[in-house]
């Protein structure tokens, strides 16, 4: 989930921490063990990480996202050829989607699928996944490039994995592209059954001096445009020759993408948050035309990734760099915006390191469970020709504890054709779950596959973890179908 967790972060509001803990985070004290791996998590063969052989040599995990009672579903690829070529998109047209579920713990769950994995239907590069746990149902974002490249997403059942054929055209939805190459970023289920789906679509071809369009488009919950959103259902932002990775949402339904911001497309990357109401629209009282782009003192090439709205229309905000490749971890930075954009120099700037076995390739996305704890999505590198979809567990924090999904009664979203929320387009989340998806969302909710949410005051600091461990989700958004 941007997808933030995502896809990424799954999408609950934060419980309140005590007074004191609250105040020491507010000012910007870290916690030492936030990042520490959770030994207790997965069947134990490598403590605090699950390693599933989906069939091949070249599996990897693309995301993952939570369900009903914190248990975890997560999206990879198996792929019969090298590492290496399956890594970087060679043999695209060898790849299978396969997802996977887990007990909130990390145990596969084998009466899920055949022996825990659900092999779906189709080709391409399937970058993001939601779900609707009510429903039975698995949106999945694809670029598919087997002909000409094309953005699209589609929906599957959870119960087979066959494709829903009563979702947009025969079980697909194309999302409405206007250049050259689109890729997919995050896909976020809205309580009332509309899609959030961000995309990168390529305005010049050339390598190094591409230029991307950034756009959200909304969906409906039959996998329509919705043209209340923005305008025509899309929103385009302007991150020059970098793009957007991320979305979140706030506590009152406004929406926020972050990324990088690459004025020229051999220039140094600035990171950036934009802000849209509800209805799609850029809020012009935020930042600079709805953007916020600045780096805030760190040097080097930087990027957003995580915004977390705090109560009181404050941001929680994190950015940083990040290597790639097999161990590599990241650095975050956290600072805290005013309503309008500008720093809130009452917060205490913070910044994290986190480091993972270095068999373990950070290329998934992630998801907080209702405890706080965040799990990552990526790949292992079990032997030096042969990779495994991989989970892993970090200690994160009680700031991030949540509700959890999917308590309510199924909505029947499947079956319909238009979403059953207001025509205003508001895509409001909130702690009821009577809207068309049966509240796969509330608020205070993100795409990277987990949940932030807002805390009131205290919680000010805790998105920096969340910013952290949000750069998986940002480093696996290299893929094209």
């Amino acid at each position: 989930m941007n997808r933030s967790i995502a896809s990424l972060f799954q999408r609950r509001s934060v419980a309140c921490a005590a007074t004191a803990l609250g105040a020491a985070l507010a000012s910007g004290l870290a916690h030492a063990d936030f990042a520490t791996t959770d030994t207790t998590f997965g069947p134990g063969a490598v403590p605090g990480y699950v390693v599933v052989d989906l069939g091949t040599t070249g599996d990897q995990g693309n995301d993952v996202t939570t369900g009903a009672n914190d248990r975890l579903y997560a999206l990879g690829q198996s792929c019969n050829d090298t590492p290496a070529n399956c890594q970087n998109g060679t043999t695209m047209a060898t790849r299978t989607p396969v997802v996977t579920r887990f007990s909130s713990n990390g145990i596969l769950d084998t009466t899920f699928g055949t022996g825990g994995k659900l092999t779906l239907s189709g080709s391409g590069g399937f970058n993001s996944l939601d779900v609707d746990d009510l429903n039975g149902l698995i949106y999945v974002l694809i670029n598919d490039c087997s002909v000409s490249c094309t953005a699209k997403v589609t929906r599957y059942k959870a119960s087979d994995g066959t494709v829903d054929a009563t979702y947009g055209t025969a079980g697909t939805a194309t999302i409405i592209t206007q250049h050259n190459n689109p890729q997919t970023q995050s896909v976020h289920l809205q309580d009332d059954g509309k899609l959030l789906v961000l995309v990168d679509d390529e305005t010049v071809t050339g390598g190094s001096t591409s230029a991307a369009d950034t756009f959200i488009e909304r969906l409906t919950s039959g996998g329509v445009v919705d043209a209340t959103f923005g305008t025509a259902g899309i929103t385009h932002l302007a991150f020059g020759c970098g793009r957007g990775d991320s979305i979140y949402l706030g506590l009152t339904g406004a929406i926020y993408v972050t990324g990088r911001n690459q004025a020229s497309c051999n220039g140094t990357t600035v990171a950036q948050v934009s802000k849209l109401t509800s209805g799609g629209t850029l809020d012009a009282t935020f930042g600079s035309g709805g953007s916020v782009t600045n780096n805030f003192g760190a040097s080097g090439n930087n990027q957003g990734f995580a915004a977390q709205e705090q109560a009181g229309g404050k941001l929680a905000y994190a950015f940083g760099a990040g290597g790639s490749g097999s161990g590599s971890g990241f650095i975050a930075h956290v600072v805290r915006l005013n309503s309008d954009g500008t720093q809130d120099n009452t917060f205490t700037p913070a910044t994290a390191t986190y480091s993972p076995l270095t068999q373990f390739m950070q290329d998934g996305g992630v998801a907080f469970q209702t405890t706080g704890k965040i799990v990552f999505s990526g790949t292992y590198a079990t032997t030096a020709s042969n990779n495994d979809q991989a989970l892993t567990r970090v200690a994160g924090d009680p700031l991030f504890s949540h509700p959890a999904r999917f308590t309510g009664s199924s909505s029947g979203s499947s079956s319909s054709s238009s979403s059953s929320s207001s025509s205003s387009g508001s895509g409001s989340s909130s702690s009821s779950s009577s809207s068309s998806s049966g509240g796969s969302s509330s608020s205070g909710s993100s795409s990277g596959g987990g949940s932030s949410g807002g805390s009131s005051g205290g919680g000010a600091a805790a998105p920096w973890l969340l910013g952290v461990l949000a750069m998986a989700g940002v480093l696996r958004r290299q893929r094209r179908g």
